[in-house]
């Protein structure tokens, strides 16, 4: 057993924690005893004062550990915070500018989307106005033709008696010749009238002929089969304009039988069949059974789209704007659109075609659910684009406003200019 004297000294260069408890000690110089036998016979040989220099040593390190965690934990607090500071206010700019391209794209979508379909129903009432304006001319010009031939008929005739009587009235009254002038002037005549009824029968021919031609024009129109394939070029026209540059293609397939119109090709590479029809009526259960039967022998379709345009369906989406049927057997969907361009309703095309993308990936009975669900986006949507025709036409009146104060303001501008060079005269006069 060893003992050792140690003097507690004051130093101004300790820290000071370590001068406090040097102070609560009360007194320099304490006296400690160490068990030498605990430690290693190695460090027996050191001397009382080795002994108390490894315990000062001791001391300065453990200080010296103390400082530096306080320090260094402070330091590590201040760095992490400030750098969490600069982490949330990039995330905050990342949100705000992802949300302004969002709205920046929504916008972009919404207007050229009601272009498109604004330059759709112009061109459809442009041909229109264009038919209606042929069939109106053609009819006009055969009317006219009819009364310059009749008008030039009478004419002829009228200068051809007046010829005969100015000639009758020159030759001198001799009986000799009174028997051959009445037999010329009688000739005469009759071959007059006869030329008169050779032009009228060939102008009536003619006339006939025209009629003919209306008429087989008006039939023509009427024509189911030209009604149809007006309807589809129509549903076509439609189907690009709004979802070509969504990967979709779309091919004519009436000539192809049994499968239908149009043959949509999906973005993922599926097929849909759509038959449509312009009818009056609504569309017979034959043509329905006919539909389906097509669908069925061509499996390579997973949904079928059957459009009335004008018309309803029979037995089907009473009440609805479209139903949705599934054959178990053929794992097919079938869709019907009554009245589907009843209204010039583009939309209604264009969602059929949308929601058909999404069934194709199914393979069951939607349900009540499900069904009830679709019919409520379709209300979504269809509102939506009325929406959007509201805000055109708003958009279309306050442009209208705008160009008003613009043509108001000139004349001011130009008063305003008028009014600086006559102050400029006056001021500048002698």
């Amino acid at each position: 057993m060893r003992s050792l004297a140690l003097k507690m000294a004051s130093n101004d260069g300790e820290p000071c924690a370590k001068s406090a408890r040097l102070e609560e000690a009360g007194s320099s110089i304490r006296y400690l005893k160490l068990d030498m036998a605990k430690y290693h016979s190695s460090y027996q040989k050191y001397s009382d004062d080795d002994l108390v220099k490894l315990f000062e040593l001791g001391l300065r390190v453990k200080e010296s550990a103390s400082l530096t965690l306080d320090v260094n934990q402070k330091f590590v607090e201040d760095a992490l915070n400030s750098q969490m500071k600069v982490i949330q206010e990039s995330v905050t700019r990342i949100e705000q500018n992802v949300n302004a391209q969002v709205q920046t794209v929504q916008e972009k979508v919404t207007q050229v989307v009601g272009s498109q379909m604004q330059t759709v129903q112009k061109n459809v009432q442009e041909a229109q106005a264009n038919v209606s304006s042929n069939v109106e001319n053609f009819t006009g010009n055969v009317e006219d033709l009819k009364k310059d031939v009749s008008k030039q008929m009478a004419t002829i005739q009228d200068q051809l008696t007046s010829r005969v009587d100015t000639v009758a009235q020159k030759v001198p009254p001799l009986n000799t010749l009174d028997v051959r002038i009445s037999d010329s002037a009688r000739s005469v005549t009759t071959q007059l009238q006869k030329d008169v009824k050779d032009s009228e029968t060939r102008v009536s021919k003619k006339l006939e002929e025209c009629n003919q031609k209306l008429d087989s024009i008006s039939s023509s129109l009427q024509k189911p089969s030209n009604k149809g394939a007006r309807a589809e070029r129509n549903v076509l026209d439609i189907l690009r304009q709004h979802l070509d540059g969504l990967n979709f293609t779309f091919l004519e397939t009436a000539r192809d039988t049994g499968k239908g119109d149009i043959e949509v090709q999906t973005p993922n590479g599926q097929k849909v069949m759509i038959e449509v029809k312009q009818w009056t009526n609504a569309v017979s259960r034959d043509k329905i059974e006919e539909f389906e039967r097509n669908l069925a022998n061509s499996p390579d379709y997973k949904v079928g789209i059957l459009l009335s345009m004008t018309s309803g369906i029979a037995m089907r989406s009473k009440g609805t704007r479209f139903e949705i049927a599934f054959d178990q057997s053929k794992k097919q969907y079938q869709i019907y659109v009554p009245n589907a361009y009843a209204n010039n309703e583009e939309h209604l095309i264009v969602w059929s075609v949308v929601m058909a993308d999404q069934l194709v990936k199914l393979d069951g009975e939607l349900g009540e659910r499900k069904t009830k669900g679709l019919d409520e986006i379709y209300k979504k949507f269809a509102a939506n684009i009325e929406h959007k025709k509201l805000c055109e036409a708003s958009l279309a009146s306050l442009e209208s406003s705008m160009k008003n104060l613009k043509d108001n303001i000139q004349p001011i501008l130009k008063t305003v200019d008028e009014t600086k060079n006559t102050i400029y005269k006056l001021l500048h006069s002698s």
